[in-house]
């Protein structure tokens, strides 16, 4: 009999394709729904049929809702006309189809939740946990986690949120993991083209690359560049967009800031070479993940060997992460007096460094693609064993 399965994710990024590559290797039949797929170094296995789906719109809060709705009528009608025999693993993206398909169909189904809703909600402030939206979803969770095989998701923090829809034996957790090979911090600093096109030469890099969206706290970064105004070969880098970068330009251009310099998103070309030229990485925990999720970003930062800096809540999973591997350290947004010992201390104290730099290699070694295949093993045991 061969095996099938539709895995469906509104947005695709490396972590869901590497499973997706890996279902590749021993699954018949491996279809990808997606709206839009954004690979990396490594291409999808040309087995996969790549199913293309109504994309995600963050334009607004209303479009983004309505393109969860779109898409999920999308999928349903995929499912129901054209993949009526395959398996199903269906990523929290978008969240309301992790919830509404497995109540329409009944097949062999798994989830991939790399956020929890409507919880996530409630974390923004969009709603409160009395509000109906909140209610209704969270009774149809129930009814929906009651239906699948496994459910899986990335942190004990989100596992521990879950429970509250399903018994906890159908939750596993898969750590996420890098999308770049483990290499030695300075592999490649001589001759780096993002160094090179940037003119970083010589410099001494505290990077932050990602989202400049709302909640998140880069501003104390800009603050924490002002006290390095007397170390000529330390700089801040900030690549990325998003809201807050008129309002991370306008500070730096009226502090007069040169060792402060924004730059757009690079190129998949550049995105190895830019993890490799920075010393510190920089990752900023907006409200919402602060206890249930670590950015993927983390994992990337470690496997080139770079200490990491959090900027959000002292308590959050990261946080805790980055203390018990000792591969970095969590600051609170408003203590900028902290952020800066610790970077100085980075600068100035070489085996300090160096102890949080092989520790980060380390770490990453137990985070690469592997995992992938972990899932692929849970997803296909619960087909096994349902009845």
């Amino acid at each position: 009999m061969q095996r099938k399965i539709v895995l469906v994710n509104q947005h695709s990024g490396y972590l869901f394709l590497d499973v997706v590559n890996a279902f590749a290797k021993e699954y018949d039949q491996v279809v990808l729904m997606a709206g839009k797929v954004v690979t990396m170094d490594d291409p999808l296995d040309p087995k996969v049929t790549v199913q293309k789906i109504f994309p995600y719109n963050r334009a607004s809060t209303f479009k983004r809702f309505m393109s969860w709705i779109v898409c999920v009528v999308n999928i349903w009608w995929l499912l129901l006309t054209k993949y009526r025999q395959h398996d199903l693993l269906l990523s929290s993206n978008p969240p309301v189809a992790s919830t509404l398909i497995p109540l329409l169909f009944r097949r062999r189904t798994s989830l991939l939740l790399y956020d929890v809703y409507p919880d996530g909600l409630v974390a923004t402030g969009f709603v409160g946990v009395k509000n109906p939206i909140f209610k209704v979803w969270a009774w149809f969770n129930k009814c929906a986690y009651r239906k699948v095989d496994r459910i899986i998701t990335l942190t004990d923090g989100m596992a521990t949120t879950i429970q509250q829809y399903c018994p906890k034996e159908k939750i596993t957790v898969v750590p996420a993991w890098s999308n770049v090979p483990t290499v030695e911090h300075s592999a490649t600093k001589e001759e780096n083209p993002f160094v090179e096109a940037y003119g970083l030469q010589n410099k001494w890099i505290v990077m932050y690359s990602g989202n400049f969206g709302k909640g998140y706290h880069l501003e104390p970064l800009v603050k924490v560049a002002e006290n390095f105004r007397g170390y000529p070969d330390i700089v801040f880098i900030l690549v990325g967009e998003g809201w807050q970068k008129e309002l991370l330009s306008s500070r730096i251009e009226s502090h007069g800031l040169s060792n402060c310099k924004i730059l757009p998103y690079q190129p998949s070309a550049f995105f190895l070479h830019s993890l490799q030229a920075c010393h510190v990485g920089v990752v900023s925990l907006t409200e919402s993940l602060e206890n249930v999720a670590i950015p993927s970003k983390t994992y990337n930062l470690l496997a080139v060997g770079h200490p990491i800096f959090c900027i959000g809540s002292v308590t959050s999973a990261l946080a805790r992460f980055l203390e018990k591997h000792e591969v970095g350290m969590t600051c609170d947004p408003t203590d900028t007096e902290s952020m800066t010992r610790f970077i100085e201390r980075l600068y100035v104290d070489k085996e300090y460094y160096r102890r949080l730099s092989d520790n980060a290699l380390i770490v990453a070694k137990s985070h690469t693609k592997h995992r992938a295949r972990d899932i692929l093993e849970l997803v296909a045991a619960g087909a096994q064993n349902r009845p």
